[in-house]
This record gives C-alpha cells, structure tokens and sequence, in this order.
C-alpha cells in the first residue's frame, strides 16, 4: 500500500526530533518523491539537512566533517531556497530560510530574508526576534533593540506570549553589555 505524503513528513519529522537524522532524510525524501514541488516537504528537509550538517559525523577526520557539513548546509539551503520559489507567498519558507541564514552566521542575508517574511506579514514575532538578534551580531545594536522592543509590543498586542522569553533575554543581553 501507497503510503501518503502526510505520513512521510510526519515521519521525517518525528524521527529529526528523535536525532535519527538518516532515517528522518530518508522518509523526507519519500516525500519529495511523492510531491517534489511541496513547500513543506522542502521545508522540511532543508530543517533536517541543516541538523545533519551540525551532527555530521568525522569518523576521527576533521576534513570528513568539513567535507559532510558543507554538503549538507548546501542541501539545506536549496531546499530552502525551492521552498521559498515554489511559494513566493509563504512567509513560513521564508523564515525558514532566514533561520537558516542565522544559524549559518550569515547576519546580512539573514536581515535580508527576514524583511521579505516581515513584508508578507508583519505581525510574525519570531521574525522580528530574529532580525533583532542578526541585527545585533552586525552591531547594530539600537536597530535590534527597536526591533524586539516592536517583537514585545506585537507579542503583548496579539497575546502570543511565546517568543517573549527568548526576546526579553536578548534585549537584557544589549543592556547588560552597554552597562545599563
């Protein structure tokens, strides 16, 4: 029996959180075989690639690690950039992709990306969280803080408390440093 793009994802997803990151690659990659054109299967993958980069194995060699990591940050981020092309609409691929852009210390680009998310839908908290926090690794500190003190006032606005934590600690982080 023909197991459903759904279940694939599911799958991928629940074996990603559970570390098994090739058995979470290979049900990913069922689905993409099933729908390759899936905005949330790329999604999806470009995560999972991601994860596998930062855990690729070294077997002992430095230059392995190297070699995988970078191979799968590649994957990670055409999956993400297919994502973002298959749905020029979707603020969700976009911020995945500029989480990863973040998490591959590419500041800029990160800034860059979550612009696109915030001209989408500018109520998205964690976007702004994120673009505060790049914007602060590029030393643009009064920028990052205008940017959660927006992300708080959205969060408080629309009752989503969720992201607050994560943003009152990067907004104490600038205080903190600048002796205030």
């Amino acid at each position: 029996s023909r197991i459903s793009l759904d279940v694939y994802i599911a799958l991928g997803v629940l074996y990603r959180e559970a570390g098994r990151l090739d058995e979470s690659l290979e049900a990913l990659l069922q689905a993409k075989k099933i729908n390759a054109e899936s905005v949330r299967v790329l999604q999806e993958l470009g995560i999972t690639y991601a994860a596998a980069a930062a855990a690729a194995p070294d077997g002992g060699d430095p230059a392995n690690y190297l070699k995988e990591s970078a191979r799968y940050f590649s994957k990670a981020e055409d999956s993400l950039q297919a994502a973002v092309a298959l749905n020029t609409g979707s603020w969700s691929a976009r911020e995945e992709l500029a989480n990863f852009y973040f998490d591959t210390e590419r500041f800029a680009k990160a800034v860059e990306v979550y612009d696109q998310v915030l001209a989408l839908n500018p109520g998205v908290t964690r976007a702004l969280n994120g673009k505060g926090a790049a914007l602060s690794w590029l030393g643009q500190e009064p920028a990052a803080e205008a940017m959660w003190k927006l992300a708080i006032e959205q969060a408080l606005a629309s009752e989503n408390y969720g992201p607050l934590g994560q943003i009152y600690q990067n907004l104490g982080g600038i205080n903190y440093y600048r002796g205030d």
